[in-house]
């Protein structure tokens, strides 16, 4: 199985997009780890077992080659306060760090997921640019390497 949080594992387009929006938060004072990045079907389909065939809290909707990591399109991050990471949105203060570190890449063209009405994925950031997962699947049904 293959996972990383490297930007350099994005396509050359997301990685420059997100590292220069990462650059903004920075810049801004807000303190952002990246937890993902790439991520292949084996892995994906790992994570999409958790709680369904293998004991665990799930993780995910998509199987292997339905996520944008798949493809090299997605990061999910969190944001740090004081070197705390914080997953929690439902303090205002909290909900504000995540909007503002939203707005910020949205502005460089990344869809964010908690922006999606029936489950929210706060981490998750993606680039598809007009591309569709069905599209990636007729090109590459085995995914990329």
């Amino acid at each position: 199985m293959n996972s990383s949080r490297l930007l350099d594992d994005l396509d050359p387009e997301a990685c420059v997009a997100a590292s220069v929006a990462l650059e903004d938060c920075k810049a801004a004072g807000l303190d952002v780890l990246v937890t993902c990045t790439y991520r292949d079907f084996e892995e994906q389909d790992s994570l999409f077992g958790s709680g369904r065939t293998v004991d665990g809290p799930w993780k995910t909707n998509a199987r292997g080659g339905q996520s944008w990591h798949n493809w090299r399109l997605a990061l999910d991050i969190v944001p740090r306060r004081e070197g705390v990471l914080v997953w929690d949105r439902t303090r205002p203060e909290n909900l504000s760090l995540w909007n503002q570190i939203a707005a910020i890449f949205k502005s460089y063209g990344f869809e964010w997921g908690g922006d999606w009405p029936k489950s929210p994925d706060f981490p998750h950031f993606q680039r598809p640019e007009g591309r569709t997962i069905s599209m990636m699947l007729a090109k590459y049904p085995k995914g990329l390497s």
